[in-house]
C-alpha cells in the first residue's frame, strides 16, 4: 500500500479490516485491507506520531504535544482537540475492557508524563433537556 510521502511513525487496525497509519506527512489515512486502497485522509498541523481506536473515535497524537479525537467516519468533520502535553504524543491506548460508554484514553508523552483522558466526541452535542431555553 503506497500513499504517504514519507516515514509513516504509527499504525492502529480495527476488527473489521480497518488499518489507520500516521506519518510525518501530517496526515493518517484509513485504508481499507482488502482492497488495499486508502479510503480517507485526515490532515494535521504537525506530523503524527500515534494513533488509536476508540469506538467510533479515531484519536491521534502529534510531535507538538496535541491530541486530536475524530469522527473515524466523517473526516470533514471537526476534530476536537485534547491540551495537556507540552512535547511529542509517543503513545496512545484505550484500556481493556472499555467500551464505546466509557471513552476513557491514556496518552503518554516525551515530557515524561502519563495522563488519563476523558474522551469528548467531535461535532456538535445535542442536549435533551427539559425545561426553559435561556
Amino acid at each position: 500500500m503506497t500513499g504517504h510521502d514519507t516515514s509513516i511513525y504509527c499504525m492502529a487496525i480495527t476488527g473489521d479490516n480497518v488499518l489507520y497509519t500516521g506519518s510525518a506527512d501530517k496526515t493518517v489515512r484509513r485504508w481499507d485491507v482488502c482492497s488495499r486502497q486508502a479510503v480517507s485522509v485526515y490532515k494535521h498541523k504537525d506530523w503524527v506520531s500515534a494513533v488509536c481506536v476508540v469506538g467510533s473515535l479515531l484519536v491521534t497524537g502529534t510531535n507538538s504535544g496535541k491530541i486530536w479525537v475524530w469522527d473515524a467516519d466523517d473526516v470533514k468533520e471537526n476534530p476536537v482537540t485534547l491540551i495537556g502535553h507540552f512535547d511529542q504524543v509517543t503513545s496512545l491506548f484505550q484500556p481493556m475492557g472499555e467500551g464505546e460508554e466509557h471513552r476513557r484514553l491514556i496518552s503518554a508523552s516525551l515530557d515524561g508524563t502519563v495522563r488519563q483522558w476523558s474522551i469528548p466526541t467531535p461535532g456538535v452535542q445535542t442536549l435533551d433537556e427539559e425545561g426553559e431555553v435561556m
